[in-house]
């Protein structure tokens, strides 16, 4: 009687589980189904890195004082249904000596775009850039990895320009580890 009423209750649990593993696989669908673009829109896409000009590398150290910036990344497309698109790495050295603190806080675009095809409005960007900071006294500053997401709706487009980019707003909570001294 124990060993039925145990099989009965393993029955009972796994078919609840896969009821509701179906359900959010069909919530999922719904909501794909309800954002997908008329037609599928290959873009040409720029990531512009805003710095805060009140940004440390440490309790004393501006970002902005940093003789170069270099900036390592990815940048993937997620479908809404959890698919991957195109993927691709980049690596930019800036010399920010050449930029005001303003220019650097309004952000400046890496130099290499990137094109993805959004084929639904849920679709989005994961980025996730690595930065290390170099300054004329020889420290060496690497921050953490600082991840993105940024959705097919939040993509910008400059009129002056004509290019369509991705803002990454880099937060003042990032954390700086000094690897030379």
């Amino acid at each position: 009687m124990k060993t039925t009423i145990n099989i009965f209750l393993v029955m009972l649990i796994a078919s609840v589980l896969l009821y509701a593993g179906c359900r959010e696989q069909e919530v999922i669908t719904n909501k794909c189904e309800e954002t997908v673009l008329s037609n599928s829109e290959t873009k040409n896409i720029y990531l512009k890195l805003k710095l805060n000009n009140t940004q440390l590398v440490n309790n004393q150290t501006y970002l902005y004082d940093s003789d170069s910036l270099s900036i390592n990344g990815s940048a993937i497309l997620i479908t809404c249904e959890g698919g991957h698109g195109n993927t691709y790495s980049f690596v930019q050295d800036n010399n920010l000596s050449s930029y005001t603190a303003d220019s650097i806080s309004k952000g400046f675009y890496l130099e290499e775009f990137h094109e993805f095809t959004f084929n639904n409005s849920s679709d989005y960007i994961l980025t996730t850039i690595k930065m290390y900071a170099s300054f004329a006294n020889g420290k060496t500053f690497e921050s953490e990895d600082i991840t993105f997401r940024i959705t097919y709706t939040e993509l910008k487009y400059d009129p002056i320009t004509t290019i369509t980019y991705a803002e990454l707003v880099m937060p003042l909570s990032t954390h700086w580890y000094q690897r030379s001294k």
